[in-house]
């Protein structure tokens, strides 16, 4: 049975026989790895971000979808692509976290797609997903703020949970889970506050677009 969001804003169909999937094969024949360009402008505590997408087109509208319209499904289709693209690397002693939600928007919308990415990525490749940060505080969307804006928005906008080990030294590598990346401020200050804690993890994000 189609629910009232397929008919105003339906899934990928070839044919009308076809209309189980939101990425069609042609966006999946796309997807690659790709390196994200930090700005010169903050210091990158991360050693690499990656993406899949550009941020436009098709895939805009199915994140927008994921995001706010319910259709969470969508970021499950996303892991299973990611998985493929992962498995292809060393992933040894590697772990999965995530950008943790806004506690105001997490109450509007009932869930939170960077942990849906990143439970479905981690079950997919056996790897463990540690729920490593905290965002106790609701804060102003990213989007809307220039560069300065951000870094004051995010300053102590994360803390890392209290009951984690003190050490973390079965892993070598953590790989942050979000849905976009525009300047890399957010992925950058979890990352900072990671490092605090554990300064011997080699700490990189993976996002669906940039």
């Amino acid at each position: 049975m189609f629910q009232l969001l397929d008919l105003i804003a339906p899934k990928w169909s070839e044919t009308s026989l076809d209309f189980n999937n939101y990425l069609s094969p042609h966006l999946s024949a796309q997807a690659k790895l790709q390196n994200f360009n930090f700005s010169t402008k903050d210091k990158q505590i991360l050693d690499k971000i990656n993406y899949i997408y550009s941020y436009t087109g098709d895939i805009k509208e199915l994140i927008h979808r994921a995001k706010f319209d319910g259709e969470w499904a969508i970021m499950t289709e996303f892991a299973d692509l990611i998985s493929k693209l992962l498995s292809e690397l060393d992933l040894k002693n590697t772990a999965i976290t995530y950008i943790p939600f806004d506690p105001k928007r997490q109450g509007q919308r009932g869930y939170h797609t960077p942990q849906i990415l990143a439970s479905k990525i981690a079950y997919n490749l056996a790897l463990d997903c540690l729920d490593l940060l905290l965002k106790p505080n609701s804060t102003i969307a990213q989007v809307k703020l220039k560069r300065k804006e951000r870094l004051a928005n995010l300053n102590k906008a994360f803390i890392i949970k209290d009951e984690l080990p003190n050490s973390l030294t079965r892993y070598d590598k953590i790989i942050i889970i979000d849905d976009i990346v525009t300047t890399s401020t957010t992925l950058n200050m979890a990352a900072k506050i990671i490092k605090t804690k554990f300064p011997f993890l080699k700490i990189e994000a993976l996002v669906i677009a940039h």
